[in-house]
């Protein structure tokens, strides 16, 4: 099982108040290729679970939990791979007594403090990257920023207060889902 953790800052609309983070979770038990005769390879995410929120990070992380658990019985996973951008919050959630996850540094990262730790030695970079490159598992979870954050919440000339990101936000990840959204509309409607 793996789930993925990222945030995206979101501009405020109230004077004075700092800009605040959107945070975004996938979960899912393995990836298939989509189709062999693409000319790149895409793969898609086998029962995905998605949750998003503006809130702290234990919040955040205790609701993440609880989809997993509901949709995918995320407690009967032997393991659990978090993978993440290194940001100190998804590192206390990897830690929380609830998920107990085996903590790794998204790839793109990987890249990123691996040329800053040896510059100049691009040799020694590449050498390392494609030893890395052999157990990688690609990142799910920066795309799905961008389809369910950024594309809404990020475009030019954009401010949010908190509480209509929110509230948009929880009707987005409502609408992601099919069968969520039908079940919301029913319950409303009846």
């Amino acid at each position: 099982m793996v789930p993925e953790v990222d945030g995206t800052m979101i501009h405020s609309q109230e004077k004075g108040e700092d800009d605040f983070e959107a945070k975004l979770g996938i979960m899912y038990s393995d990836k298939e290729l989509e189709s062999k005769k693409a000319k790149h390879r895409r793969y898609r995410l086998k029962d995905k679970v998605v949750y998003a929120g503006i809130e702290g990070a234990d919040d955040f992380g205790e609701r993440l939990y609880i989809q997993g658990e509901q949709k995918l019985s995320l407690s009967l996973a032997r393991n659990l791979l978090l993978i993440n951008d290194g940001a100190r919050w998804i590192s206390d959630i990897a830690g929380a007594d609830y998920l107990k996850a085996t903590y790794q540094l998204d790839w793109w990262h990987y890249e990123r403090k691996l040329r800053a730790a040896l510059p100049g030695e691009l040799k020694l970079q590449q050498e390392l990257m494609n030893l890395l490159w052999q157990g990688k598992r690609e990142d799910g979870v920066e795309k799905n920023i961008d389809l369910i954050l950024s594309h809404r919440f990020k475009g030019r000339g954009m401010s949010w207060s908190r509480a209509g990101a929110q509230n948009l936000l929880k009707l987005r990840l409502l609408r992601y889902d099919r069968r969520d959204w039908n079940a919301y509309w029913r319950r409303r409607l009846n």
